[in-house]
């Protein structure tokens, strides 16, 4: 139960912390359902998640679960840096790259937090 409060509790901070930081960007949301971009942004986060579900077996057979750790937090910062990278290229100006590159260290944070939570 203190599990799921702790999760809870999480997504309440980035819920909160998503809409101060859009506020204080003035960063507007920004879809790429209506751009040029949508088959782009697509297609790398599918080659990202493809290469991702290609290392996990190789990082769960591992000795040591630290290596979980450093892969998730490594997938977090990857697919992070791509969904700002496709923001900054294609919608520069709503601004909601900074929200997302101001989001990486705290989800690194959360991360490593409920890392040591669970152990």
């Amino acid at each position: 139960m203190q599990t799921i409060i702790f999760i809870a509790a999480i997504f309440l901070l980035f819920f909160i912390l998503d809409k101060l930081l859009r506020k204080w960007f003035k960063a507007e949301k920004v879809k790429f359902e209506d751009s040029p971009a949508k088959e782009l942004n697509r297609r790398g986060e599918r080659v990202i998640f493809v290469i991702a579900l290609c290392c996990l077996p190789f990082v769960i057979m591992s000795e040591t679960p630290v290596w979980l750790l450093w892969f998730l937090i490594g997938s977090i910062i990857v697919q992070n840096f791509f969904q700002a990278y496709m923001q900054w290229k294609y919608a520069h100006d709503a601004r909601e790259h900074l929200v997302t590159l101001s989001l990486i260290p705290v989800s690194i944070a959360a991360m490593i937090a409920f890392a040591f939570y669970i152990w």
